[in-house]
């Protein structure tokens, strides 16, 4: 039979074997699974030991290291985070940091957690509203991305005629609104951040009000055609119900 006791633990996580075993019984753990339980917490502190690491330096990113390192050791069992957590539950539990360390986020991602702020912040937006802001420009603010660096000064008019004129495509009226509305804003921003050296939020279309109501002036005849047969011309509005 599994005894718990038996299971000899050394280094750094060594003081917290015990009470971390008596917190499994409590929880009504058996003793085989606490047996398990311990057999894993003393794996992990060897392998801390073996890096020269401690309990202090616990992170989400070097715990996966570790089921890494078990795999490639050739173990079949307790690989997952499932099997991680009641040891991480019990050492936050008593006090230990294990921190989790953010992604580092690409360029496009990072401007869009900038404006997102600006949004909270400046704007007054509730937190739904910036997200749909953030989710609604996130493909042009992609488009921009030219070698893991934002391309802002090759950026004009045209350009963002053209991708409102595609994004409208097939939207409601009130979706392509909220596209023009978030994509006007989005550009604000990147003016008084100084990404953009002018206030291109005034080039980006209106909407029309009524379906087939106009497309961007700046598009060519043969645009207007591939969205819908019928439309008329409309100063600065975009049609964002017609169908591609």
């Amino acid at each position: 039979m599994a005894n718990p006791f038996r299971v000899r633990v050394s280094g750094p996580l060594k003081s917290f074997a015990q009470g971390f075993a008596a917190e499994l019984s409590q929880q009504g753990y058996r003793p085989k699974p606490v047996t398990d339980h311990l057999r894993l917490l003393a794996h992990l502190s060897r392998w801390l030991y073996c890096k020269g690491l401690d309990a202090a330096d616990l992170t989400d990113s070097l715990l996966k290291e570790f089921l890494d390192a078990r795999r490639l050791q050739g173990y079949v069992l307790w690989l997952s985070w499932k099997a991680l957590a009641p040891l991480t539950v019990y050492l936050r539990g008593i006090g230990v940091t294990i921190h989790v360390r953010q992604p580092a986020l690409n360029p496009a991602e990072a401007l869009l957690a900038r404006f997102r702020q600006h949004l909270l912040g400046t704007r007054g937006l509730t937190p739904a509203s910036a997200r749909g802001y953030v989710d609604i420009v996130r493909a042009f603010v992609a488009s921009r991305l030219v070698d893991d660096e934002l391309d802002w000064a090759n950026l004009h008019a045209g350009d963002v005629h053209g991708f409102v004129f595609k994004a409208s495509c097939g939207r409601s009226i009130g979706s392509a609104k909220l596209l023009t509305t978030a994509l006007r804003s989005l550009l604000n921003y990147a003016h008084v951040e100084g990404l953009l050296s002018a206030a291109l939020g005034n080039f980006v279309p209106a909407v029309a009000g009524s379906r087939l109501a106009g497309l961007p002036r700046s598009l060519e005849p043969a645009e207007y055609d591939a969205c819908s047969p019928r439309v008329t011309a409309a100063p600065r509005q975009v049609d964002a119900t017609s169908r591609c």
